[in-house]
């Protein structure tokens, strides 16, 4: 798939869920990271990108609107996950999503969180970048940023952007 943000990646994941039956998922960080190692990617990872969800800091900054959306979600549905919103956190899987012209200035689209939305704390995204054992974590402050793995493998949280993407942008999915 050419330029699949991960919003793509999800809205093409619910219908095809929707048409076939088939429980299908994005590739979440943790399968990406099993997927790599196991050299399982259809796609070459050094020549493509693919977004695996976002990032939500404590802190106010970049999409403000979808940040306080997302923090409250998570503080009202989400606490049997245990995800304190005080510390950084990704959102990954699958969400719903809604057009709705309050989100206009980060792309239109309202994300709905959901049972099949896999939400949990990352602490090391609040310290700053990082090697991580052979790959490198480059982060940033602030709001909700998309978590992309880039060429090479590195992985990055400082795309503001959320519905952007380039033409080696790749979607991968997995059969639960």
């Amino acid at each position: 798939m050419i330029g699949c943000t991960y919003d793509a990646k999800v809205a093409l994941a619910n219908a095809y869920r929707e048409i076939t039956n088939e429980d299908i998922m994005p590739l979440i960080p943790r399968e990406s990271k099993i997927a790599l190692a196991n050299k399982n990617l259809i796609a070459d990872p050094y020549r493509t990108y693919e977004d695996l969800g976002f990032v939500v800091s404590p802190e106010k900054g970049a999409n403000l609107i979808s940040w306080k959306y997302l923090i409250d979600q998570v503080k009202s549905e989400y606490n049997h996950f245990n995800v304190n919103p005080d510390s950084p956190f990704i959102v990954t899987g699958l969400y719903d999503l809604e057009k709705d012209d309050i989100f206009k200035d980060e792309g239109g689209l309202k994300r709905i969180l959901n049972g099949l939305t896999r939400v949990y704390n990352f602490p090391i995204l609040r310290k700053g970048d990082r090697n991580l054992y052979t790959r490198t974590l480059y982060t940033a402050q602030g709001g909700v940023r998309r978590l992309c793995r880039l060429r090479g493998l590195r992985l990055h949280t400082w795309e503001v952007d959320l519905t952007n993407s380039g033409d080696v942008g790749r979607m991968h999915v997995v059969k639960k």
